[in-house]
């Protein structure tokens, strides 16, 4: 399950798994008692209605947004190795019940460990979108039916490996969440 040897703070780190290993061993056995309780057929209804639920709730604020595009940059000093400052550059676009954030004017990646993954800047978008008209709405694919992400491979926002990756985590994707 892990090692805790190669951590800095091996007992923490054992607890700490054996504590998400424990938890989800419970929520296991309760969704597979659910599940007995209600019949398959009934749970895996509810997810789709919990998604479209969402979808419905997102569009209706969406669509309450003023269409247009919206411009937004931010800056990084530097990637940790060079000097030079890397900019994300975001274009939203609201058009009707619809929204796309639209990284591809981004700068290319860096050597350094600032650039994130595809799947941090749709996470980041999301939860920027969330934070700002969605917070009472249930976090699923539902929401993914609105909003599109894009962006070009080879970029801070969208790390083409082996380039490195991990300050896409935390610290480029809390800057773009604003």
């Amino acid at each position: 399950l892990c090692n805790p040897s190669n951590r800095r703070t091996p007992r923490g780190s054992w607890v700490g798994w054996q504590a998400r290993y424990g938890s989800l061993k419970v929520g296991k056995r309760r969704f597979l008692q659910v599940i007995e309780d209600r019949g398959l057929d009934v749970v895996t209804q509810v997810f789709f209605d919990m998604q479209d639920y969402t979808e419905k709730g997102l569009r209706e604020k969406i669509r309450a947004l003023p269409d247009g595009v919206y411009y937004g940059e931010e800056w990084f000093e530097d990637d940790g190795i060079t000097a030079t400052p890397f900019g994300v550059r975001l274009s939203l676009i609201v058009d009707g019940d619809e929204i796309i954030f639209d990284f591809t004017r981004s700068d290319p990646q860096a050597n350094g460990p600032i650039n994130a993954p595809y799947v941090v800047t749709m996470s980041a978008s999301l939860n920027a979108l969330l934070y700002m008209i969605g917070g009472d709405l249930p976090v699923n694919a539902g929401l993914n039916r609105t909003v599109r992400i894009v962006t070009k491979a080879g970029t801070i926002r969208c790390v083409r490996l082996p380039g490195s990756s991990v300050g896409g985590q935390t610290e480029s994707s809390p800057s773009l969440m604003g």
